[in-house]
């Protein structure tokens, strides 16, 4: 029985017919042997993922298919990264990997649009809670502590030989009370402040106090009596409740610095308005003071 030839090759002649690549099988029927790689009517075209270098989808269509010494391979084509070509090293801030334009996906110790940001122990530099709150992290796993803090997330505080009659010691922040109250507590610091360790605390702005328990309205204590413009209570920082005078006068203003007097038509008017008090008087803490 004669052997099949294959585009006038005999298929004894393996090094040649269909392109040393394949078996003739029958007269011009190539089997190509790595039908993902090689195609075509002598398995003489490379493929790219089995697909031919003219088909529009090949290498995802984001790529040129290139045949070189001997190889082939899909390269990246195209798209880059904020500036910097997909394949650079330095694509993502060189923590990730470019994946299409614009698009990095950053390795598990950074995150951000382009994988500039670090994370301290999965925490990233940006969250307020990054470093326990008490330094910043500048790099991976890294924490550059406050004054007086130390430890891998700053999770310590240094007390000193001024603040104990014992050689400097380091004390955990996690396990401070202020005034018998666990600093993880909704009620330390009356919940308008943090305990930074035992019995010492940082209270929010417009808040004092041992406990930070007082407050102030627009720069006088609560308790002052020329707070609110001795016209109202403060009832919470820069929060004044002003004082019912009488029914045909009101207190305004965020301070309670505004009067207010009835006018002709029942409604109430600034004191400083010609509608109030009807435009024949003047307005006074104890009401309308008429002309003449």
């Amino acid at each position: 029985m004669a052997l099949p030839t294959c585009f006038g090759k005999l298929s004894s002649d393996t090094a040649n017919v269909c392109s040393g690549r394949g078996t003739c099988t029958g007269p011009d029927i190539c089997r190509c042997d790595e039908p993902s790689l090689f195609g075509g009517s002598e398995c003489e075209i490379a493929l790219c993922g089995g697909l031919l270098p003219t088909d529009p989808n090949v290498c995802s269509g984001r790529g040129k298919f290139n045949i070189a010494f001997g190889g082939f391979s899909c390269e990246k084509s195209g798209f880059s990264c904020f500036g910097t070509h997909a394949e650079n090293s330095q694509s993502c801030s060189g923590n990730g990997i470019c994946i299409d334009a614009d698009v990095c996906q950053c390795d598990k110790n950074h995150v951000g649009f382009d994988c500039s940001i670090p994370k301290c122990f999965n925490i990233s530099a940006t969250d307020s809670n990054v470093c326990t709150s008490k330094g910043k992290c500048t790099n991976v796993d890294t924490c550059q502590c406050n004054s007086g803090y130390v430890g891998n997330s700053c999770e310590y505080y240094q007390l000193s030989s001024s603040e104990t009659t014992n050689v400097t010691i380091l004390v955990k922040r996690l396990n401070f009370t202020c005034f018998g109250i666990e600093k993880t507590s909704a009620l330390v610091c009356s919940g308008k402040g943090s305990c930074e360790h035992s019995n010492v605390w940082t209270c929010l702005d417009g808040y004092f106090g041992e406990n930070c328990e007082q407050t102030s309205c627009f720069g006088i204590p609560a308790n002052n009596s020329q707070t609110c413009n001795s016209r109202g209570i403060c009832k919470d920082y820069n929060q004044c409740e002003c004082l019912i005078i009488s029914n045909n006068t009101l207190l305004n203003g965020s301070d309670c610095s505004q009067l207010y007097c009835q006018g002709s038509d029942n409604q109430f008017h600034l004191s400083s308005t010609p509608e109030s008090c009807s435009g024949n008087g003047k307005c006074t803490m104890n009401g309308c003071k008429c002309h003449g």
